[in-house]
């Protein structure tokens, strides 16, 4: 009698659990059609994530400001208002110019994404959050507030595409001098811009990680008082040439801070450097001539010290030390007042007839020079 009460018991559970299954299924199917064949309209949430024809801005924690979550996605020019509802608008969200909208069914995503021919920033904005750019392509951005105020705003990823010009007031920035009174630049600030040529930090101490990273045609970097190059800080800047710290008290440098700068030609680390990350001048192929005053061993052709003078042709250890680097016809030289060194040869014929000399001098040839 047992065995059979307890196989009666394990049936009724059995068939409880399949009637469940079923009344969740149906409940499912009827949720599918009721979705496919509603217009929308009694959903407001469901207009705002399809509709995509208004901005939208939400309140951020603590309810004192606004944040942009969504842009017109077919509007040309959007200007970004300083206050909403009498509440300043402080921050740009994730995905604000850009979103997807899975359909139920076997139907494909829509992708919806705002192409602006211009778009204003107001001063107010302190916060532009990871992805809020993504896929955004705008040809021209206006920031209404100071170039001080813009590289201290924070920003989660860049907010520039490949063509976008980028404007403080009327002015477009492409020879940049930041002010006297900014001390650092925060984290991608510039980004991805392509339009940057030449940049005088004056005297900022400290450059955010990636704050210039892919500036694809930035050549010149002064700086008067640097102390700290984050990481990957200007990672990626492949016709960066001239660095010059000048006086700058640098003591430390990021890992891949100038990661595949393939131009960049000479560097100094003065007598007040600490240390160098990881692979911070890999792929700086062009990197021959090193100023080294720190306490760092840093030898041409080795790898360590973030490599920096993996290629290097000579490293300099004092300021006066009467030897020059020149590059000429494929061959790397290094003179000093009496004499000459064949240190490198670029080349790749396979027959060669070397210089009797090097402007007027006689020359040795260093070990290695045609490895």
């Amino acid at each position: 009698m047992k065995l059979e009460s307890v196989l009666i018991k394990v049936a009724i559970i059995i068939l409880a659990v399949k009637a469940l299954f079923i009344l969740s299924t149906v409940i499912i199917i009827f949720a599918g059609i009721h979705h496919a064949g509603s217009s929308g309209k009694d959903d407001p949430e469901n207009d705002a994530k399809v509709d995509r024809t208004e901005a939208i801005y939400t309140l951020n924690d603590g309810g004192g400001s606004y944040a942009l979550s969504q842009v017109d996605i077919n509007a040309t020019e959007f200007v970004i208002p300083a206050e909403y509802n009498g509440l300043p608008v402080t921050a740009i969200n994730r995905d604000a110019f850009y979103y997807v909208d899975y359909p139920m069914g076997c139907a494909g995503p829509d992708v919806y994404v705002a192409k602006l021919d211009s778009l204003t920033i107001p001063s107010s904005i302190t916060e532009i959050k990871y992805g809020a750019f993504y896929k955004s392509d705008i040809k021209n951005i206006h920031y209404e507030g100071t170039i001080e105020e813009w590289c201290s705003i924070s920003f989660g990823s860049s907010v520039f595409g490949e063509e976008t010009s980028f404007y403080i007031g009327e002015e477009e920035v492409t020879d940049l001098t930041l002010p006297e009174t900014l001390v650092k630049v925060e984290s991608q600030a510039f980004s991805g811009y392509k339009k940057l040529t030449s940049l005088n930090l004056n005297l900022v101490d400290t450059v955010g990680s990636e704050a210039f990273a892919c500036c694809h045609n930035l050549e010149s970097v002064t700086a008067h008082n640097l102390k700290l190059i984050e990481s990957a800080a200007f990672e990626d800047c492949p016709l960066l040439e001239s660095f010059e710290i000048n006086s700058s008290p640098l003591e430390k440098i990021g890992e891949n801070a100038f990661w595949r700068c393939e131009k960049l030609y000479s560097f100094t680390l003065p007598e007040n450097f600490i240390s160098v990350g990881a692979k911070a001048f890999s792929g700086c192929t062009g990197l021959y001539d090193i100023y080294n005053f720190s306490n760092l061993n840093v030898i041409a052709g080795r790898s360590d010290n973030g490599n920096i003078a993996e290629n290097a042709l000579i490293v300099h250890t004092q300021k006066d030390d009467g030897l020059t680097l020149k590059i000429d016809d494929n061959f790397g030289w290094v003179l000093s007042e009496e004499r000459g060194q064949l240190v490198k040869y670029f080349g790749e014929e396979p027959e060669l007839i070397l210089p009797e000399d090097v402007d007027g001098k006689q020359y040795d040839i260093r070990r290695n020079t045609f490895y």
